[in-house]
């Protein structure tokens, strides 16, 4: 072929011949042979095998600087332990100067204990009544009995309307620590 011209005739016969000749089998696998599916598992497996190196890497870049000191390890969570005493530590700081603040605090120290039951207890505390919890408790019987007392009140808070004292919650309060103390 000249430069700036078309193909000639004899360019076209090679070509053609090229086409027709038979291409020795074995050598390769032709992409005819193969299933579809083939190439699709293939590039599954490809990334797969990328992601499994990248996560391998990154891991390994962040022990090494971890050990040199350069990055600080995140902090660690709060156990369930840290979090209910945390939690009783801010109920302890509500003001209960009037009954509403009273009626308050019985309502979110009933969520604290059924919380602390559920966690804890693997009791479904938070969906039942305080009958069916106390006859789910698989606890001991002074626990029993503790437990009832800490969840009569607030029933009886939140039902009755009944007006208890400043006294009384802080006294719940000391009886709900003990309770959770002894059952953690």
């Amino acid at each position: 072929m000249i430069w700036g011209q078309g193909p000639t005739a004899a360019d076209l016969e090679q070509v053609e011949a090229f086409a027709e000749a038979e291409l020795p089998r074995g050598v390769f696998l032709a992409p005819e042979l193969l299933p579809d599916w083939f190439y699709g598992l293939l590039v599954l497996v490809v990334v797969a095998v990328s992601h499994w190196w990248w996560q391998k890497a990154r891991r390994r870049r962040r022990l090494l600087l971890q050990s040199s000191g350069a990055v600080a390890a995140p902090p660690a969570a709060p156990c369930a332990r840290e979090v209910m005493e945390l939690r009783l530590q801010a109920l302890r700081q509500l003001p209960l100067n009037d009954q509403v603040q009273r009626d308050e605090f019985y309502l979110i120290g009933n969520g604290v204990l059924r919380d602390y039951l559920h966690q804890n207890c693997l009791l479904p505390a938070p969906v039942r009544t305080s009958e069916e919890i106390l006859q789910q408790w698989k606890g001991a019987t002074e626990q029993l009995d503790l437990l009832a007392s800490l969840l009569h009140p607030c029933d009886v808070v939140k039902f009755a309307k009944k007006e208890k004292s400043a006294e009384h919650a802080q006294q719940w309060l000391s009886h709900c620590q003990v309770f959770m103390e002894a059952n953690f």
